[in-house]
């Protein structure tokens, strides 16, 4: 056994196992190992107990097999998860322990070092093994001090194994990312989000990427937009599933993760993804775990409804997807600073802003003070969520002022439109709720803080900045749920309006009838008395104005209830006869 001595971190290799040796029967030859390929007795160890992936994996998969009736803390909710770990070591997945690249220019695991004492510099990482040499180097390595490491999409197993190993990563952060998976496969117990009190140290965000689909002769009407909205529900569900269960030959490791397709209107549409933030101590600094949905080009991986069939092979697609625009004071003037190398550039057919964090993080903020406080270090996420969030609403205000506005009166607005916006704002509005809150506490009540006092004061303006920021989110999401909500009070009280209009009418004609019923009843009673077979009746000698004469004081009679209202004729004929005794 080989042990290489590089305290506080050792990483210890083992010779494979004889079973996996005797696949080499070639005498002389040394087995071979693909550097991919995560072995079960590789050791990280730092001043804490020496922890292995197998181990990692093993204490979670035992805390899952905890029963109900045998502990308190029964680990039902880790079932899923734990299956997925021990993929890991599992022979069909044991090549699945690296993440490939997504294409020719990207990268899925980024390692930004930060340190007040060098320069920033950027670490990318394609294999397990690279990220294992990266800890082995503990005085010289990229992590010798603080830094940010960043995932995109979905890892594989022995990535989140390796990752969780090394810095001794809660598992419950990866299973609040990986929360999709609860719904497949085995029950679902309902357990995220937990109470604000234990979330504190795992932070998640969510971030929206505005989509534009070109109509290509579709149907400018209600009924389109219901059927893309239904659509897309069913579509969501089958890509869900695939993305869970592998299905698809072309998911794997760095799929990029959609939890939200939402159709706002028959040219826009939403997808939205989360970012998942947690801290972790080291002797000489801290490492932040920033894990993005976003991953690979959309074009790569399950089907999802953001995308038309012919889009993903198509020369000029349908369909595109709006940058995220962030404003900075001068950004114009300094282009030179914004600029991505073009080796680091993603793929350009379904770019998304968000893929670009990694490779263009933390510009303007002061390295000394991201060296000593993470939650400065994460103000540029934080920025990229609300100005995503900001986009978002000023394209559904423009949606909902359709609905809304004056000229809404005169069109024939449907309900529907409004209490989906009303739905989508209330989402929005709760997880805003939970982001002040977490800037209202800097963070997480264990991570590191600066103690410099001026870095301190700078720290504090820029935590303040971004509650202004968020706080105004909030109240505008709150204000636009409202107006919905006084649309569809409106579009309610025109309803009641119109339908009482058209009970006016119907009542106009009704009474109509019923004079002309006052006068035809009557003619027709006489009628049918001269015309019965009844002598002397029936002799045929009446005249024409026997019937008239018979007949005008019927009409007259029952006319009388039309024009006085029978219920005062004894009033005034009362009064009357008081006047006749009473002349004076």
């Amino acid at each position: 056994m080989e042990r290489l001595e590089h305290p506080p971190v050792q990483i210890v290799v083992t010779a494979p196992p004889e079973d996996q040796q005797q696949n080499h029967p070639q005498s002389g030859s040394k087995p071979t190992r693909s550097p991919d390929r995560l072995e079960p007795t590789q050791h990280i160890s730092s001043s804490r107990r020496s922890l292995t992936p197998r181990e990692y994996v093993d204490v979670i998969s035992a805390h899952a097999k905890q029963a109900t009736d045998a502990s308190l803390y029964p680990g039902h909710n880790f079932e899923n998860l734990a299956s997925f770990l021990q993929r890991s070591f599992d022979p069909p997945y044991e090549r699945s322990s690296s993440l490939p690249r997504p294409d020719t220019h990207g990268f899925l695991v980024t390692l930004h070092a930060i340190q007040a004492s060098k320069p920033r510099s950027a670490h990318h990482f394609t294999t397990a093994a690279d990220l294992i040499k990266s800890v082995e180097a503990a005085k010289d390595g990229p992590l010798s001090g603080s830094g940010m490491l960043f995932l995109r999409g979905q890892p594989s197993p022995g990535w989140l194994a390796v990752i969780g190993a090394v810095l001794r990563i809660d598992p419950e952060y990866f299973q609040g990312h990986l929360d999709f998976r609860a719904a497949f496969g085995r029950l679902d117990y309902y357990p995220l989000p937990s109470l604000p009190s234990y979330s504190t140290h795992i932070i998640k965000l969510r971030y929206v990427t505005i989509g534009h689909r070109k109509l290509r002769g579709r149907g400018a009407d209600q009924r389109e937009i219901d059927h893309l909205r239904s659509h897309g529900h069913k579509a969501m569900g089958r890509y869900l599933h695939a993305l869970n269960q592998d299905l698809n030959s072309r998911t794997g490791p760095g799929t990029s993760i959609v939890r939200e397709y939402l159709v706002h209107d028959l040219t826009h549409f939403t997808i939205e993804q989360d970012i998942s933030l947690c801290v972790t101590r080291k002797e000489n600094g801290w490492v932040a775990l920033v894990w993005l949905d976003t991953g690979k080009d959309l074009a790569w991986g399950p089907e999802g409804p953001w995308l038309e069939s012919e889009d993903r092979d198509a020369t000029w697609p349908s369909t595109s997807f709006y940058p995220t625009i962030q404003h900075k004071p001068r950004i114009s003037l300094k282009p030179h600073r914004t600029t991505i190398p073009e080796s680091e550039w993603p793929s350009p057919r379904f770019v998304q802003s968000a893929s670009l964090l990694p490779l263009d993080y933390g510009k303007f903020l002061d390295s000394t003070l991201m060296a000593s406080d993470p939650f400065y270090a994460m103000n540029d996420l934080f920025q990229f969520v609300a100005y995503a969030e900001i986009q978002f609403l000023n394209m559904m205000e423009a949606t909902v002022a359709e609905e809304t506005g004056y000229l809404s009166l005169m069109k024939e607005s449907q309900l529907t439109n409004l209490l989906h916006s009303q739905d989508v704002f209330e989402a929005h509005a709760k997880r805003l709720r939970q982001n002040v809150e977490t800037i209202r506490f800097r963070g997480g009540p264990d991570w590191p803080r600066t103690t410099d006092t001026a870095l301190h004061q700078k720290r504090e303006a820029a935590a303040e900045s971004l509650l202004r920021d968020y706080e105004h989110l909030l109240s505008r999401t709150e204000a636009l749920s409202a107006r919905c909500q006084r649309g569809m009070d409106v579009m309610m009280n025109k309803s009641v309006l119109t339908e009482s209009k058209k009970a006016i009418d119907q009542a106009r004609v009704v009474t109509k009838l019923t004079r002309l019923a006052f006068i035809y009843i009557p003619l027709s009673f006489t009628t049918s008395i001269f015309s019965m077979n009844l002598k002397p009746i029936s002799t045929g000698s009446h005249s024409f104005w026997l019937w008239v004469v018979v007949s005008m004081p019927i009409l007259l009679a029952t006319l009388t209830p039309l024009i006085w209202n029978i219920s005062e004729i004894p009033r005034r004929a009362r009064a009357c006869w008081i006047r006749f005794l009473n002349p004076e």
